[in-house]
């Protein structure tokens, strides 16, 4: 089974009762009806772009530093690759940590696994890592993830995260005011595979139209 690209079975949808459906979606700059206040409310913490402001410094250190830790280049190699994944998954391990580094670290992983490609392709052409039919980039995506983490995590644990890691990345779009922003109610939508990618790209728009209407004398932080 590819475990990178597992698709949700019909019927993993998330009732009225929790989300919008995507026609009702608008643009960015049409301000939130009062349904979806209703509904987004719960979702996030109060006032999140004075959170932000608080701890602005702090998070734009940690995510630069996690860059460097972590980022992979033309010239990465496996070696390279194991490092950065061990470095994300100890972030992520770490209760101890802010509940916005745990998320951020799980988008920097979506991130390492898509830099992969370059690597596997040209350690495919060295003959190192051998093309097989059935076998394809998510697979050995995988599997450079499972020898990575051998004795750190379970093989559960391993999938778990990285289909997190692709859900924060839908959830925050590139957006760490809103890895701030989400509350715990946002984490269990995040973690509940009933709940569809298209769902969870439908309430990061919906938060990024609510960080618009509220942010106000904040104008001045990024979305």
């Amino acid at each position: 089974m590819d475990l990178l690209s597992t698709p949700f079975t019909s019927g993993e949808t998330l009732s009225y009762e929790e989300t919008l459906s995507s026609d009702e979606a608008h643009s960015d700059n049409e301000a939130l009806s009062h349904e979806e206040k209703l509904f987004l409310t719960p979702l996030t913490r109060y006032q999140p772009w004075s959170l932000y402001q608080t701890d602005e410094i702090q998070i734009h250190t940690f995510w630069d530093i996690l860059g460097v830790e972590t980022s992979m280049t033309a010239s990465s190699c496996l070696t390279d690759a194991y490092a950065a994944i061990q470095v994300v998954d100890e972030i992520i391990s770490d209760e101890s940590l802010e509940y916005w580094k745990h998320r951020l670290a799980y988008v920097q992983l979506q991130n390492i696994l898509a830099s992969l490609d370059v690597i596997i392709l040209r350690e495919k052409r060295n003959g190192h890592i051998e093309s097989r039919r059935g076998h394809g980039n998510n697979t050995i995506k995988y599997g450079i993830l499972s020898k990575a983490l051998e004795g750190r995590s379970s093989a559960n644990v391993t999938r778990l995260r990285v289909r997190w890691s692709r859900r924060w990345s839908l959830i925050i779009g590139g957006s760490m005011l809103l890895a701030i922003a989400y509350s715990d109610k946002a984490e269990t939508l995040v973690r509940n595979f009933a709940v569809t990618n298209a769902a969870l790209e439908n309430v990061q728009s919906l938060a990024v139209r609510a960080m618009i209407d509220g942010i106000g004398q904040f104008a001045n932080i990024p979305l």
